[in-house]
This record gives C-alpha cells, sequence and structure tokens, in this order.
C-alpha cells in the first residue's frame, strides 16, 4: 500500500505561519485472508479517512515564544482541534506544552495533554538534538513517553 499526503507553509510575515495539509490520499490497508485460512479467502480494501488540516502559529519576539493552533476535519465526520507553545528558555533549549485531539463533535471525550523538551548542541560541523515528550494516553492502561534524536549535518 502507498500512501501520499500532501501540504504547504506559507510565512505571511515575520511572525505568523500558515499551513495547510492532506493526508491519507490513497492510503489503505488491504487484507487477503487466503493464506491465514489455506483455502479460499477473501481480499478486503479499508480505506483511510483523508484528513484535511490546516494550522497557523505565532511567534513572539519577547518572550521567546510559539503558539500554534491546528484544525483537523476527516471524510469520517472527525473534527479535532491542537494547539501548544513551544518557549525557548536559552540557546538550545526549548520547552513545550500541548493538548492533542481536542474532539469538537464530542467535546465529553478525552484530549491528550503533552509535555517536553529538546535541547540541542552545535558541534561545528552537526548540530545534535535531543527530545522527549510525555503524552497522556486516556484509554490507555499506561501513558507515553516519546523520545528522539536529531543529527542536522
Amino acid at each position: 500500500t502507498i500512501g501520499i499526503d500532501i501540504g504547504a507553509l506559507y510565512l505571511l510575515n515575520e511572525n505568523i505561519t500558515i499551513s495547510g495539509m492532506l493526508t491519507d490520499l490513497v492510503s489503505k490497508y488491504q487484507w487477503n485472508t487466503t493464506p491465514i485460512y489455506d483455502q479460499e479467502g477473501y481480499i478486503t480494501a479499508d480505506k483511510f479517512p483523508l484528513l484535511k488540516k490546516i494550522g497557523v502559529s505565532y511567534k513572539f519576539d519577547n518572550p521567546n515564544l510559539i503558539a500554534a493552533l491546528e484544525f483537523e476535519n476527516s471524510d469520517a465526520g472527525t473534527n479535532y482541534l491542537r494547539f501548544g507553545l513551544e518557549y525557548n528558555i536559552f540557546e538550545g533549549l526549548f520547552i513545550r506544552g500541548g493538548l492533542d485531539k481536542f474532539n469538537l463533535s464530542n467535546t465529553d471525550a478525552p484530549s491528550r495533554p503533552s509535555l517536553g523538551f529538546s535541547s540541542f548542541h552545535d558541534f561545528s560541523t552537526l548540530l545534535l538534538g535531543v527530545n522527549y515528550a510525555f503524552v497522556a494516553e486516556p484509554y490507555s492502561s499506561s501513558d507515553r513517553h516519546i523520545i528522539g534524536i536529531d543529527i542536522n549535518f
């Protein structure tokens, strides 16, 4: 299966960035049960819902803060809002917080709050970064801890 996403960023001015994205344009799962049952099976295709996203971010100069907001609509009838903040404490250290999947169609559904940080260090020929995020999972017995490493040459 092949999935196609397309998106664009537009820098309106020094402080405001606007974005748009279409996700899962032709994405689907295709299931073939013949090898499982070793007899006549079925081939089934389940299409992913098409996601349409628009966003805007504002970069404040003082304090050194970025605020972002995104709206997501799907052809499955979902309408989600996401928002977050990133604060540059000092050179190379950022803290972040936000809320994922605030369901505008069902405000009783739980959202997923998150907190995290990034630290970057410049080694003359490359930029090395470490990222950490904590994401509260409302439908799981445990929350998520996400760790990433960035290497920019």
